[in-house]
């Protein structure tokens, strides 16, 4: 529950964001055409860009606050779970633990393993399928 609150929160702090930099950009645009001797062409010219510049600027902002969760507030709750856990003696589910240098290690002896044994299978896919060609070959 605590996930999908923050998450929540921060959607509805972007939409807030969005709403105030539209009405920033609408209140520019609206000072713009105001001054004296500017053509129409030029406001036109400066509302788009000041409409494209704030939405620019929201979806930079809103890129760097997903970035900033995932990479800051996800692997943060789940130390704090960790911790916690670890505090109460209890032990995480598979999913959630944190591996140790040895586990990671042992993994990834286990990956150069299978990546081996895959190997081999494929070179021996490719020589029977070798061979079944050329028995094709001769029956033909």
């Amino acid at each position: 529950m605590g996930r999908m609150s923050m998450k929540l929160g921060l959607t509805i702090m972007l939409i807030i964001l969005l709403f105030i930099f539209g009405y920033g950009a609408y209140y520019t645009v609206g000072m713009i055409k105001a001054l004296p001797g500017i053509t129409p062409e030029a406001v036109k010219r400066i509302s788009n860009f000041i409409w494209i510049s704030s939405f620019g600027v929201w979806l930079l902002l809103t890129i760097f606050t997903i970035i900033t969760y995932r990479l800051i507030v996800g692997p943060l709750k789940m130390f704090l779970e960790y911790t916690k856990a670890l505090k109460e003696g209890k032990e995480l589910p598979e999913d959630r633990r944190i591996l140790t240098f040895p586990e990671i290690i042992q993994l990834k002896n286990e990956l150069a393993e299978f990546r081996k044994l895959l190997v081999e299978n494929l070179h021996q896919l490719s020589n029977d399928n070798k061979k079944l060609v050329e028995n094709m070959e001769n029956i033909m």
